[in-house]
């Protein structure tokens, strides 16, 4: 009954509102008083086939009404009716820290309710209404005339951008209760929740919903926050330009964003300031002041940490939807970056690609770097974010080329092979769908009899192949997975080869289940969550160091890793303490990886170009490996040094710790004499352990 109740509300609403504005030359059409008959009368001879017409056109239109009404019964949305349209669907406010405790910035939504209709200047309002919805105040939540326009135009100019006929109302229930989805079942829903919004509240406090709900680009919710955001005032300060600026941030927030798009957000303010005029609401004068006087758009310098809080703030975002954290709206979050080493990563990508993009035709990279519990210390996903904030650490996947190998000696190890089993690197032939397919190694060189710690080496992709046919590829993905990959992994013949997209994060983070020793934790980044004082969310909780591999297994992967950073492909990796990693060079060089790792870090880093061209012949050892070793100089002097799973750092000879400290000369007071005396003081004896590994300083 309440579907049925509500579905003949919006069909009395609809006649109502087309009542008001029809004809009384089409009202005698559903009335019968002696008006409607006196005019009849006088313009018409009435005969039998005209009555006839009239119970045919009374019958067809109570048909369509009946079948309207079922329509809309069987359309109608469920929801329950709340008063409470304040705190519908409301932006989260979120403050991340640093590790140190210090704040990196804000996402969620900046957005500020504090102002009441009352407060935000006319030609604001009128502004938005001008170009958002000219009937507001006259239609009952949908815009009849605003849908058959809009029709009308978009069937005429075909190859334009589709125009819309939503009204505030109809944005404002999309804001609030719905997705973004474009399809015919959330329209109905759209337009059954704005009828009803209508009923609920008055059109100031829709306005008002929708001057604090609305997107307005750079991760500002509402008028007052972008006010703030883009000319650094109060929205209650807004001159007339400013807000025609304002106002044309509605239809598309980020290509007419002031901050990104400055001459979209002036040639958008112009037309606004255009239909103002047009529509009376400011004078000719007015409209040549305002197309004079361009407003002071604050600029935004880029933080190099943006990168960082973009992911940080999709697990937040996780996190509060599977702990149903939802009943709470601010957050202060403790993550796991470290803002010094985040912004060294960011120069360092800027550097690798200004200085030696050219040489290699690449223009993209992306660093990835994690603790050892998987913890992220610095993630940067391009070379700008100003100008493309697509973060390729995470989202763009590729092909990882060589970098995949590891997984594929692994199901070696596993399978009981040993570093020192001997393989033979020769030519191999397997039969793809019928046809032969031959791979060959970089420059097409064979060595003959190799040690799997040579093969890895050398990255011979004749062994990995081999390795693969020897232990199935079924084996190799299962492996790959437990590690760490998450993306599908197609066991096609070129898999051991790194055919199969992934991200680098998930590379990355797959690599640090050799670096822990066999040990996974998958990649985070938010240690606490606090709300108004309370703490909602640890990580600490969380934690499950589970074994993925055996250790003896894991401690063989790393000795081979070890060796390519020392002797093999990523000898530019090399650091002054032990490094592992393995460098990954797709075939037509579209993309060039290394993943390395210390007794303390594991970090990935991509080079490649966005419309995937191919680059002039950058492996992995390159740019890829110099740009990790620049990264990790600062960032590995930063910690405890630390050894290896099985490799531990080598000790100071008793020579080293024997020498002398450093010396300076002083004038004595004797003016002929000098004295050589040490900077700290004197070493005391040394026992025989302490002479041969080294005092503690």
């Amino acid at each position: 009954m309440a579907r049925i109740k509500r579905a003949w509300q919006f069909i009395s609403i609809l006649i109502e509102w087309a009542g008001e504005r029809c004809s009384p030359h089409w009202l005698f059409l559903i009335t019968k008083n002696d008006e409607a008959n006196d005019w009849l009368k006088s313009h018409l001879t009435i005969e039998r086939r005209w009555i006839r017409y009239l119970i045919h056109t009374a019958g067809l239109m109570l048909s369509l009404l009946a079948a309207a009404l079922a329509v809309l019964i069987v359309t109608m949305p469920d929801w329950q009716e709340t008063n409470d349209l304040w705190n519908i669907k409301k932006q989260y406010s979120i403050t991340f820290l640093d590790k140190d405790g210090k704040v990196l910035g804000h996402r969620g939504g900046s957005m500020d309710t504090s102002y009441e209709f009352k407060d935000y200047p006319p030609h604001l309002v009128r502004a938005v209404l001008a170009v958002e919805d000219q009937r507001f105040y006259s239609h009952f939540g949908i815009d009849p005339i605003g849908i058959v326009s809009a029709f009308m135009h978009n069937v005429a100019n075909p190859d334009v951008r589709e125009k819309g006929g939503s009204t505030i109302t109809q944005q404002v229930v999309k804001n609030i209760w719905l997705t973004p989805e474009r399809s015919l079942a959330r329209k109905i829903k759209e337009a059954w929740l704005a009828i009803w919004l209508e009923q609920h509240a008055s059109k100031q406090e829709i306005l008002k919903l929708y001057f604090e709900r609305a997107y307005m680009g750079a991760g500002n919710y509402g008028l007052a926050a972008a006010s703030q955001y883009y000319f650094d005032k109060p929205v209650t300060e807004v001159t007339i330009p400013e807000a025609a600026m304002l106002a044309g941030l509605f239809k598309a927030p980020v290509n007419y964003s002031p901050s990104s798009n400055l001459d979209n957000s002036l040639e958008r303010m112009q037309l606004v300031l255009s239909i103002m005029r047009d529509h009376e609401l400011i004078d000719d004068e007015t409209l040549v002041w305002a197309l004079g006087h361009d407003p002071r758009v604050r600029k935004q310098d880029p933080k190099p940490n943006e990168w960082a809080l973009d992911y940080a703030y999709l697990e937040a975002m996780n996190i509060i939807r599977d702990r149903n954290l939802g009943q709470y709206r601010n957050f202060t979050v403790r993550t796991t970056i470290d803002n010094d080493l985040q912004a060294h990563a960011d120069q360092v990508i800027k550097n690798a690609i200004a200085e030696r993009g050219k040489d290699y035709d690449a223009t993209q990279a992306s660093l990835v770097s994690l603790g050892l519990d998987g913890s992220v210390r610095a993630i940067i996903g391009g070379v700008d974010y100003p100008t493309n904030q697509f973060n390729r650490a995470i989202s763009a996947k590729r092909q990882p080329g060589s970098s995949f190998k590891p997984f594929v000696y692994m199901a070696a190890l596993l399978g009981g092979w040993t570093p020192d089993t001997r393989v033979n690197d020769s030519p191999v032939t397997i039969n793809v769908f019928g046809k032969p397919w031959t791979p060959s190694n970089y420059d097409d060189k064979y060595f003959g009899d190799v040690t799997l710690r040579e093969a890895m080496q050398r990255s011979l992709n004749t062994v990995a192949v081999k390795i693969m046919l020897k232990f199935g590829r079924k084996t190799i993905a299962d492996v790959a997975h437990d590690a760490g990959i998450k993306s599908e992994l197609k066991t096609v013949a070129s898999l051991a080869l790194g055919s199969n997209e992934v991200t680098l994060l998930e590379l990355t983070d797959a690599y640090t289940t050799f670096a822990a020793g066999g040990q996974n934790q998958p990649s985070w980044s938010i240690n606490t969550m606090e709300s108004n004082g309370n703490l909602v969310y640890s990580h600490l909780a969380q934690t499950n160091h589970s074994m993925i591999f055996p250790r003896d297994a894991t401690i063989d992967m790393v000795e081979m890793l070890y060796s390519v950073v020392e002797h093999g492909t990523a000898t530019k990796a090399q650091l002054s303490v032990p490094v592992a990693g393995k460098t990954g060079t797709t075939s037509d060089y579209n993309d060039a990886w290394f993943i390395g790792f210390t007794g303390n870090l594991i970090t990935g880093v991509w080079f490649g170009n966005d419309n995937n061209t191919k680059m002039k012949k950058m492996t992995g050892g390159s740019l890829p490996a110099q740009t990790w070793h620049d990264y990790m100089v600062v960032a590995e002097g930063k910690e405890q040094p630390r050894g290896l799973p099985g490799i531990d750092i080598k000790p100071p000879t008793m020579i080293e710790n024997l020498m002398p400290a450093e010396v300076k000369i002083k004038p004595a007071k004797k003016p002929k004499a000098a004295v050589i005396e040490p900077l700290v003081e004197p070493p005391r004896e040394l026992n025989f352990l302490e002479k041969l590994f080294g005092v503690e300083q």
